[in-house]
């Protein structure tokens, strides 16, 4: 049994043409559009006819006129140097002898990393803490004297001259000459901080045995306590109470030793 073929559908090829666009209605870049105009104007040149006019360039009094006529399209495009020229054409330079030449800006100079000068001071005064040279502040009268690193919390200062410390080693420097008595402070008071310990007592006598009874211990210790090497160990000292030796003894209060190695938790 034959199967009746249907006729194919004719398809117009007009149907499928479509209508040329130009360029301008794409939106995109189009490189070769217009190329055959350029070929045609080449063709021209070679073969001896006249090349097409080229208009006058115009000139502008002021750069906003070049500027708008750019804008437009009615000029080509002005090199920077003639547009500089037109621009100063009508600047009378300096005379010679008014002309100088302009300073440099000198360098900036960066400050440390502290927005006001505050905090670079208290910065400063700590470092001087650390490293022990930071200056002392003394009140002394007749008999009692007492010292503590500069910004040391008066509390501090106040309950070492209570005896609210309990000093954990003494010297007692009675009957040394003054040689004799600066080599001993020095070892007590370097081996006590090694020990780690916090409060000494330094036993200087009054002096009412020495010459014109006069303390020369008890005001040797005082420049010794502020002078290296004894600075750098001692945070604070103030006169004992008597029952320590009053006037003519001293509660040292000792820097906090820095440890150089981690604390490590035994093995359970």
């Amino acid at each position: 049994m034959s199967r009746k073929k249907s006729p194919s559908k004719a398809v117009s090829n007009g149907s499928r043409k479509q209508k040329k666009r130009s360029p301008t209605d794409e939106g995109f870049y189009t490189p070769f559009w217009g190329l055959d105009q350029q070929l045609q104007a080449t063709s021209a040149e070679k073969t001896g006819g006249p090349p097409p006019a080229v208009p006058p360039q115009p000139r502008f009094d002021r750069p906003e006129e070049a500027s708008r006529a750019h804008a437009g399209g009615t000029c080509r495009e002005i090199p920077d140097e003639q547009l500089f020229l037109d621009t100063v054409g009508d600047a009378t330079p300096l005379p010679a002898e008014d002309r100088a030449r302009v300073p440099r800006r000198p360098a900036r100079t960066f400050l440390p990393q502290c927005r006001e000068q505050e905090d670079w001071e208290v910065l400063m005064h700590l470092a001087d803490l650390v490293a022990g040279g930071a200056s002392f502040e003394l009140v002394h009268t007749d008999e009692y004297i007492d010292g503590a690193v500069a910004g040391l919390s008066p509390a501090i200062v106040k309950g070492l001259k209570k005896g609210r410390f309990s000093y954990q080693a003494y010297i007692d420097l009675h009957g040394c000459t003054r040689e004799e008595a600066l080599e001993l402070v020095t070892r007590f008071i370097r081996d006590s901080h090694a020990r780690g310990l916090r409060c000494v007592l330094v036993v200087s006598g009054k002096g009412l045995n020495s010459k014109n009874r006069e303390p020369v211990l008890k005001n040797q210790l005082v420049r010794w306590f502020l002078c290296a090497p004894l600075k750098r160990f001692v945070l604070a000292f103030a006169s004992a109470r008597s029952c320590d030796g009053g006037s003519g003894a001293f509660y040292v209060l000792l820097r906090r030793r820095q440890s150089r190695h981690p604390v490590v938790s035994p093995a359970m």
